[in-house]
Formats: structure tokens, sequence, C-alpha cells
């Protein structure tokens, strides 16, 4: 008996591990290309927001009317750069030397504000 002793030749099939890998491997692909265009889209975005000229610290002295009080004064020029009436009030007191909540109309006061506009 002969051996048949030509080559044999497989038709080109494909492992299955080997597609499994290809096919995850180019999901990956397609994810990293989508990531590379909108990470940095929403980062230039926030940077926008971002460089929005802040709030310039003011300070001017106003003239304490009659019926006024710390409280109606932060009521009154308290912006969102303050967590909160009492802080506002805290400072304004710091401010002026001001051991209790006393005022009287007549007085001047040095109170902070914040405003987006610069002065000169």
């Amino acid at each position: 008996m002969k051996k048949n002793t030509a080559p044999r030749h497989y038709g080109k099939r494909s492992n299955p591990v080997c597609t499994g890998f290809l096919a995850i491997l180019f999901i990956c692909m397609i994810c990293v290309i989508v990531l590379s265009v909108t990470v940095p889209a929403a980062a230039n975005e926030s940077a926008a927001a971002a460089q929005k000229d802040p709030a310039c610290k003011y300070y001017k002295s106003i003239l304490i009317e009659k019926g006024d009080t710390l409280w109606t004064i932060a009521e009154r020029y308290i912006s969102e750069e303050y967590s909160s009436k009492t802080n506002y009030i805290e400072e304004v007191k710091h401010m002026n030397n001001l051991r209790t909540d006393e005022i009287h109309a007549g007085n001047y006061l040095v109170i902070p504000y914040y405003d987006d506009a610069p002065h000169e």
C-alpha cells in the first residue's frame, strides 16, 4: 500500500478563538476612536465655561439709613460668592471693627461686593 505523499490542502477556515479576539480588538479600537473625539470636546466645553471672567471683589462705603440693619444691608449687597448672609455679615463686622450687630443711621459702613466688570 502506497501512502499518499502529496501535501494536503486544507481550506481556509478561521479559528473561532482568533475570530473572537479580532472582533473584540475591533470593538476596542472603535471605542478608543469614539472616546478620543468626544472626551476632548466635553473638556473644551468645560474649559470654556471655566474661562469666563471671574467676578472681582470690591469695597465701597455706604451711608447707614434709618431702619437699616446688617441683615437688610446683606440682603441688598450679597452675591453668590458668599455661602450665607451670616458669613457676609461677619465679614462686614470684621471690616468695620463691629463687636455687635448694632449699627446707627448716619454712620458709614465699608462693605464688600463682587462685580464682573473691572473697575478702574
